[in-house]
C-alpha cells in the first residue's frame, strides 16, 4: 500500500483538535440523553470533548481511562472500594467481561458478553462470585454459575496465574473458540495492572494493556464505561451515569460506532484512492476479494477501505445508483455493513465494490 494511503488515517486523527472531537461527538446519534455525561477522548493527546451538564458521581472514571491509556495506577488490592468488594470492575476482552475480585489473591472470572444483559444482572453475578469464591478450588466456586466461561486466580504482584478453570476443559482449541486470551496473555494483562518488575515486564505490560476493549466500573452510586473505538485504539468513549441499572456498554458501543462512522467519512473525503475495479462478476471473484481482506492485519482500517473499494457517494451503473442503502449487507437501523470481512458502520449513500443486490 502506498505510504500516502497508509498515512491518511493518522493525518485525519492529527487534525482532530478540540473542535474536531466536538464535531465527532455532536454527530453521534447514540441515546446520550440517558446518561449523565458522555466523553470522547484522544488517549494520545489527552484531549477530550464532553456532553452533559454535570459530572456523574463516579469515583473511578479516571481509573477506567488510565487502564485504557496504559497509565500508571495504584495496586488493585489497595484501591478503596475495590478491596472492600463494593465496586464492580470488569475489563472487556474479546467479547467477554473479565470480572475482577480484588484481594490478596486476585480472582478473575470471564463472563460471556451475551450474559451482560444489564448492569444489574452483571452486579448480581459479581455478588454471587463474591459469595462463592473462598479459599477452596476455583472451579468448584464458579462452575455452576451461568455464563461463566473461564476463571483464574492470579498473584497480582507478579502477574502469575496460580489456578485456572475453563468450563469445557483447558484445551487451546476451546480457548480459541471462546475467544479468550491464552494463559500467557492473561498473566501479562494482570501484570500490567501492577508496577512493572523490570524492563522486560514493562514492555510486555504495555502490549498487554492493548488487549482491553473497554473498562466498566460500577459503584453503589454510579457507573462508568470506557470503550475503545474499533480499529482506532487511541480514541475512546466514556459513558457515565447514576445508579446500577441500564446497559451503559450498549450506549458506549453505539457511541463508538457513530464516532468511527464520522472518522470514515472524513477519511473518504480526503480523496483516498480505493480499488473500485474490478467489480466482481462472479462468486469466485467476490470470494477472491474477501480472501484479500481476510489477509489484512486485524486493525488495518485503511486496507479494508482500499481493498473493499469504498467511496463516500453512490456509483452510477446500469442506469441506477449503487449504494449501501440498496445492498443486502446493509443494516439500516444500525447503519452498519453486516459483511463479516467488513464490520464497519457506514452511511446509506456510500458504496463499495462488494455491493450486492
Amino acid at each position: 500500500m502506498p505510504k500516502l494511503q497508509a498515512d491518511v488515517l493518522q493525518d485525519v486523527l492529527s487534525d482532530l483538535e478540540q473542535e474536531g472531537l466536538d464535531a465527532l461527538l455532536a454527530e453521534a446519534q447514540a441515546p446520550v440523553e440517558r446518561c449523565e455525561r458522555v466523553t470522547l477522548i484522544d488517549l494520545h493527546s489527552h484531549q477530550a470533548s464532553a456532553l452533559g451538564d454535570s459530572q456523574a458521581s463516579v469515583e473511578f472514571a479516571a481509573l477506567s481511562q488510565a487502564l485504557l491509556d496504559g497509565g500508571e495506577i495504584a495496586e488493585l488490592d489497595k484501591i478503596p472500594g475495590l478491596a472492600a468488594g463494593t465496586t464492580l470492575l470488569a475489563l472487556r476482552v474479546a467479547g467477554h467481561a473479565l470480572v475482577l475480585m480484588p484481594g490478596k489473591r486476585l480472582h478473575v472470572v470471564a463472563v460471556s458478553q451475551t450474559e451482560r444483559s444489564s448492569l444489574t444482572g452483571l452486579r448480581q453475578t459479581h455478588r454471587a462470585l463474591a459469595e462463592r469464591i473462598k479459599a477452596g478450588q476455583l472451579a468448584g466456586a464458579v462452575e455452576q454459575l451461568r455464563g461463566v466461561a473461564a476463571a483464574w486466580r492470579v498473584d497480582p504482584g507478579r502477574g502469575v496465574i496460580l489456578e485456572s478453570f475453563y468450563r469445557q476443559g483447558d484445551s487451546a482449541l476451546h480457548r480459541e473458540r471462546l475467544g479468550l486470551p491464552d494463559q500467557g496473555a492473561v498473566e501479562a494483562l494482570f501484570a500490567s495492572l501492577c508496577p512493572p518488575i523490570d524492563q522486560t515486564t514493562e514492555r510486555s505490560c504495555t502490549a498487554a494493556r492493548e488487549l482491553l476493549d473497554g473498562v466498566l466500573i460500577s459503584t453503589p452510586s454510579g457507573y462508568c464505561e470506557a470503550s475503545r473505538i474499533p480499529f482506532v485504539g487511541r480514541l475512546a468513549v466514556c459513558v457515565e451515569g447514576i445508579g446500577a441499572a441500564g446497559r451503559p456498554w450498549r450506549i458506549a458501543d453505539q457511541l463508538a460506532c457513530d464516532a468511527l462512522r464520522g472518522l470514515l467519512g472524513r477519511v473518504l473525503a480526503t480523496g483516498l484512492k480505493t480499488q473500485l475495479e474490478p467489480f466482481p462478476q462472479s462468486e469466485k471473484q467476490f470470494d477472491a476479494i474477501l480472501a484479500e481482506i481476510r489477509a489484512l492485519e486485524p486493525d488495518d482500517l485503511i486496507g479494508r477501505l482500499v481493498v473493499g473499494g469504498f467511496v463516500g457517494h453512490p456509483v452510477d451503473a446500469h442506469e441506477s445508483n449503487m449504494c449501501c442503502r440498496e445492498c443486502i449487507y446493509f443494516l439500516p437501523h444500525r447503519r452498519w455493513c453486516d459483511l463479516p470481512e467488513l464490520p464497519l458502520p457506514v452511511e446509506s449513500d456510500w458504496y463499495c465494490r462488494l455491493w450486492k443486490m
